[in-house]
């Protein structure tokens, strides 16, 4: 039987076969550099004999990990997702306007930047010949060539990007107190060669709408998990507890 191999960009990798009676399985992790590609492949095979006739049921699951990807070459989206527990509250509303702090790392290795504040409202003035799509953000690593950038999408940008992708899950919009104790995404955004993982509300990023229609725009501060205010014309308390923020590739 000839023997099954994975393949992982230009490279074929021999997997081997499975030995046993009946049923056998047999996993292989297999991490190696491909330029300067972190990668892991898991491959299972499962091999079942039938009687007198031996079949090979092969199932390949393959696993990559593409932290090294030459990730100035990479765009990546990331979405930010938000979840709270919610009282009284009709939405919760990302400015587009407001300054928005995350902490960043290089995909590629340990450097990291913390508190990195960008507004989505106000573009990078682009370098003279460059090619790169207007962008909200811009880095150079130590010792990479070229900048790494991220750029927050607008809606229509969105719906192109995810419709490239054929993702069917939930597009970024307002958190709803339907949505309440539940994972929502509020903000999309595409990275070249940066890999967002941590957001730091600053103060009067959202805009909260009580369920009687009151909004509240000012002194927002979510920092502490927390926020509490007293919605007069419609005698009710309006609050946010447990508020957590995550963010994920898509």
């Amino acid at each position: 039987m000839t023997e099954p191999t994975a393949k992982l960009g230009n490279r074929e990798i021999a997997i081997g076969q499975t030995k046993g009676s009946r049923v056998g399985r047999l996993s292989h992790g297999l991490s190696f550099d491909c330029q300067t590609i972190a990668a892991t492949v898991i491959v299972t095979l499962e091999k079942q004999a039938f009687h007198k006739h031996h079949h090979s049921v092969i199932s390949r699951s393959l696993s990559y990990s593409a932290k090294n990807c030459d990730s100035a070459e990479t765009m990546v989206l990331f979405m930010l997702y938000m979840k709270a527990d919610t009282e009284n509250i009709q939405e919760i509303q990302l400015r587009r306007t407001a300054n928005l702090r995350v902490s960043i790392r290089h995909p590629q290795g340990d450097e990291v930047r913390e508190n990195v504040v960008f507004n989505p409202s106000e573009t990078i003035e682009q370098e003279e010949g460059s090619r790169e799509p207007a962008h909200h953000f811009r880095l150079k690593w130590e010792g990479s060539k070229k900048a790494s950038t991220l750029q927050v999408l607008d809606e229509k940008e969105v719906a192109a990007t995810l419709k490239k992708k054929k993702y069917k899950g939930d597009r970024p919009r307002a958190y709803t107190g339907e949505d309440s104790g539940n994972w929502v995404p509020v903000l999309a955004m595409e990275c070249r060669g940066i890999e967002p993982f941590s957001f730091h509300p600053m103060s009067d990023e959202f805009v909260i709408t009580s369920e009687g229609g009151f909004v509240f725009n000012e002194d927002i501060e979510l920092g502490d998990g927390d926020w509490a205010e007293y919605d007069a014309e419609n005698d009710v308390p309006v609050s946010l507890e447990d508020v957590s923020f995550k963010f994920e590739a898509i």
